[in-house]
Parts: C-alpha cells; structure tokens; sequence
C-alpha cells in the first residue's frame, strides 16, 4: 500500500519534499531508498524511454532520500533484486542511476562485493555493475 500511494504522489508530481517527508516517516530512509528504486523499475519496465520518463519524476524524490552510502546500496540492491533474471536490465537501470548521480560507484561496488553477493563474482552481473562503476569513475560514462 505504501508503494501504490508512492506512485499516485509521484504520478501527480506532488512536491518532492513533502513525498521524501511523508515516506520517510512511513519507512526507514534504506526501505524508503529501496521501494523508490523498486517503483521506479517497475514503472519504467517497459522501454527505456519509460524508464528515462520515471526516472525524471523520481529524480527530485530520490536526492532527497538516497543521501548516503547506506541509502545509495539499497537502491542499487533493489534495482538487482527486480531484475534478478535480467542481468542487462540491472545493469541499463544501474547506469541510467549513475549517470543522473541518484546512486555513486562506491555504492555499487559495495554492493557487488558484500557478503554473500561475492560468491555471484563467476557471473557476468557484478563485473557488468563494476565496469559501470569505473567507467564513472574514470569520466567514461
């Protein structure tokens, strides 16, 4: 429910700080980071001229909660769990991120190699994400 009232705020562009308010008295600033990065993956599934347009909505909503380190690694966590089965659109959603400066390489990074995620290192998803990142960082992207 949280995320359906999200996206009706969102879909009639109420202000970005009083919806970053609201959600964040709704959900800790990480679940409110991911269900951001969710909504957004999931209203812009369609083509990346849709995931461009949400992106554009959700920009101003997104300075406001992914402030931090904490914050940037659950949504860059939330984009790859919604495209779990979908390496590329993990990585086009990630870069798309990343170049709008909503999440930073450090936060890539980090979610690539925590934890249990670097068992995943023999697939190509981490080292798609990690080229993302030092493209970033290198001024490439």
């Amino acid at each position: 429910e949280t995320a359906a009232a999200l996206t009706a705020r969102v879909k009639a562009r109420a202000d970005a700080a009083d919806t970053a308010q609201w959600l964040c008295r709704a959900l800790p600033p990480v679940h409110a980071a991911a269900l951001l990065a969710q909504s957004a993956a999931h209203l812009g599934h369609k083509s990346l001229t849709h995931l461009d347009n949400v992106l554009n909505r959700f920009e101003p909503l997104c300075r406001l909660v992914c402030t931090d380190t904490v914050t940037r690694v659950a949504a860059v966590g939330a984009c790859a769990r919604y495209w779990r089965h979908s390496a590329q659109h993990t990585a086009l959603l990630c870069g798309r991120l990343l170049e709008r400066n909503l999440v930073d390489a450090q936060a890539i990074v980090h979610h690539c190699l925590a934890g249990a995620r670097l068992r995943a290192l023999c697939t190509p998803l981490p080292w798609e994400l990690l080229g993302l990142a030092a493209a970033h960082v290198g001024g490439r992207a």
